[in-house]
């Protein structure tokens, strides 16, 4: 399985691009984080 962490500051498109990556392929597992400092805090 793939773990993706998607890093994007517009909540329109950090959304949208969830959403595809889910659709696409159900052997991701995407986190999201709006900001670096968010990411890093993640890992």
């Amino acid at each position: 399985m793939t773990r993706l962490l998607l890093i994007e500051d517009h909540g329109i498109v950090r959304d949208a691009l969830r959403q595809l990556l889910q659709k696409d392929s159900g052997e991701y597992i995407v986190d999201v984080a709006a900001s670096g400092t968010e990411a890093l805090n993640m890992l």
